[in-house]
This record gives C-alpha cells, sequence and structure tokens, in this order.
C-alpha cells in the first residue's frame, strides 16, 4: 500500500481498571498489544456500553488507559481510535468513496492525499468498484465492507468493532469473518470485537473474555475457556460438548490429523504435531439408524445408552467403542424414529464441526 497501512500498526495497549456506569460493574480488562479480544455474551451484558467507554461516548468512573496514558487526558480526536458500530451509520446521501475518507477530512490532509489513502483502503476491501455508489444500493455485506474502511482509513493504532455481523446471513458473515480476520492481521491492529456469538468469537478473536450483566466472567483462550468453563452462563454459552482425550496424532496432509483416542480413530481438521483433545457440540452430532453411504471416515456404529425428552429435543448418550458421545436431535426426526436405550445407530462426525483444542 502506498501510504503505508500495511506497516504493522504501532504498538498500542488497552487497559480498564474498575470501569463502572450505568451498565458496567467495576470492569478490569487489558487488550494487548496488535490482538483482537473478542467480548461475548447476551444480549444486556454491557458489551456495547464498554466499548462505547473505551471510545469516549459514554460516562464512566474509573480509569482506561491507552499505552498507559489515562484517555481522559487524551482530546478524542487525538485517540487513533477507529470505530465500527453495530447500526454501521454510513452517510446515505454520500457516495461510498466520500463515506470512507470521511474521518480523513479533519486530518489536515490535502485533497490528493485524502483521494490516495481513500483508494488505498478501498483496494484492501475489495470496494474500489463501489466508490460512485451510495449505501441505499449497497448489500449488507458491502455495507460492512464500507464501514470497516472508513473506520480504518484514518489509520487508526486501535479499532473497535460492535456486532460487525450481526445483521449478516450465515454465509455472508462466515466469509466476511475470514475476510475480516484477514485484514486485522495484515493491519496488526490492536482490536475490541464484541459478539453474542461464540463461533464468531473463536474465530475472530486472539483471546476471548466472557461478559454477564457488567462484569467479566473469565479471560482466556478459546481452549482454556472450553475445557474449564468454571461458570454457569460459560457453561451454557458453550453448549453440551463431547470432549474425547487423545493418545496419539499423525498428520496426514492437505490439513487433516489422524487422531487415536485409545477407543476410536478419526481425521480432524487440523495438522498440529500434538492434539490433546478434540471437542464437538452435541448439536453437530449426526444419527443414522441405516448405515450412511461414502467412505467410513469419522463414522461409527455405536449404542443408544440414554435417551431424554426435553421439550422441542431429544439428548442421547451413545456409547461408541467405549466413548461417551452426547448428541441432541429435534422431537419427531426420523434418524430415531421407533428407536429406545439399547438400540444400534450410526454416529457421524463431520469434520467442519470438530474442534481441536
Amino acid at each position: 500500500m502506498r501510504n503505508g497501512l500495511l506497516k504493522g500498526g504501532v504498538l498500542a495497549k488497552i487497559a480498564l481498571k474498575a470501569v463502572k456506569n450505568f451498565a458496567l460493574n467495576s470492569v478490569d480488562l487489558e487488550v494487548h498489544h496488535r490482538e483482537t479480544l473478542a467480548i461475548v455474551g447476551l444480549t444486556g451484558a454491557g458489551k456495547t456500553t464498554l466499548i462505547k467507554a473505551v471510545a469516549g461516548l459514554v460516562p464512566y468512573q474509573g480509569n482506561i488507559f491507552l499505552n498507559g496514558s489515562d484517555v481522559r487526558s487524551i482530546p478524542i480526536r487525538e485517540r487513533r481510535i477507529g470505530y465500527l458500530p453495530q447500526d454501521l451509520f454510513l452517510f446515505p446521501h454520500m457516495t461510498v468513496f466520500s463515506n470512507v475518507v470521511y474521518g480523513l477530512s479533519g486530518m489536515g490532509l490535502g485533497r490528493e492525499a485524502i483521494k490516495s489513502q481513500g483508494k488505498d483502503v478501498m483496494e484492501l476491501l475489495r470496494i474500489t468498484h463501489l466508490a460512485g455508489r451510495y449505501p441505499v444500493n449497497l448489500s449488507g455485506g458491502e455495507k460492512q465492507r464500507v464501514a470497516l474502511a472508513r473506520a480504518i482509513a484514518p489509520h487508526p493504532d486501535i479499532l473497535l468493532l460492535d456486532e460487525p455481523f450481526s445483521s449478516l446471513d450465515v454465509k455472508t458473515a462466515k466469509y466476511l469473518r475470514l475476510e475480516f480476520r484477514r485484514i486485522l492481521r495484515d493491519l496488526r491492529l490492536t482490536t475490541l470485537f464484541i459478539t453474542h456469538n461464540l463461533t464468531e468469537a473463536e474465530e475472530m478473536g486472539d483471546r476471548l473474555a466472557v461478559m454477564d450483566k457488567g462484569s467479566i466472567l473469565r479471560t482466556g483462550s478459546f481452549s482454556e475457556i472450553f475445557i474449564s468453563p468454571n461458570h454457569p452462563l460459560i457453561s451454557e454459552l458453550l453448549g453440551s460438548h463431547t470432549i474425547l482425550n487423545c493418545k496419539a496424532s499423525h498428520p496426514i496432509g492437505n490439513g487433516l490429523t489422524q487422531v487415536e483416542t485409545g477407543k476410536i480413530s478419526l481425521v480432524v481438521p487440523d495438522e498440529k504435531e500434538s492434539i490433546q483433545k478434540v471437542a464437538i457440540a452435541s448439536r453437530h452430532v449426526y444419527i443414522s439408524k441405516e448405515k450412511p453411504p461414502g467412505p467410513d471416515v469419522n463414522r461409527f456404529l455405536g449404542t443408544v445408552e440414554e435417551m431424554v425428552d426435553e421439550g422441542s429435543l431429544k439428548r442421547l448418550v451413545i456409547n461408541v467403542s467405549g466413548e461417551r458421545v452426547l448428541a441432541e436431535i429435534p422431537q419427531g426426526d426420523e434418524a430415531l424414529h421407533d428407536s429406545e436405550v439399547g438400540t444400534s445407530v450410526y454416529v457421524i462426525l463431520h469434520l467442519r464441526h470438530l474442534k481441536v483444542l
């Protein structure tokens, strides 16, 4: 990039000390240099209020530090913070290009510098072809790209993302998460990303912080939190999972590894030299009374040990060669028609749903 957008970002650290207000309950939190910290929690947890406090948009008690300096001593325009709000707030009367360069107008740049910097960031977001359009003529994914371009155009040191994928369909959200993650890694920005979606938090975050009722319940890597939730709400967010302890693992190429649990052998989507555990959510375990077609990869014959009706779901424990696999299926699902404890069923563990820990 001509204007150094990809030079690597400066060292920028955020620290909150006993921050509280109408929605926050004495929050202590650190976002390390050049990391993406994903804050996950249910609606009303205080996530948006937290990043608005960092951005200087809501009052609070306590202290927020940027690189060791209390933000109260730094004028908002000089904090070098990019902010992408949940509602995007693109200006409907402005073209995409005008929206993108809006934040550059108060930086003392000349017309050519603004034009060049805007062009660079639009190339990075792959939206150059949209320059002359207006927001009303954009898709949801295009609007998100434009909003991110506007947030990073002034070369911020810190980026705040407020539920940027919540209004998108599943396919578009997945694609944009991968794109945004790539861009954040390229720019090496210190980023605070909030979401109610645990999958988003896992895919976007270097670390996670779980928030509820204005408090931070837990911080750590996804694996740390997954293995030891240590709180009922975190367990609820994670849902029920089967966690298999691995005895041996052997990379087999193409991004795959053969894993031995001591009782079953399966293929996982990872090439780590040493894999300790593999997990899969019960909702992603597929059941069939008939042998499924195709190769026998991650497909096992098991026996139903437990079957519990819970409203719209049936929860099952299936014995697969001595491993207890948890599954849940909708009531009335033909996969278990007339099944009961002791029934033999086939268990399918799809690659894309296996998590390596």
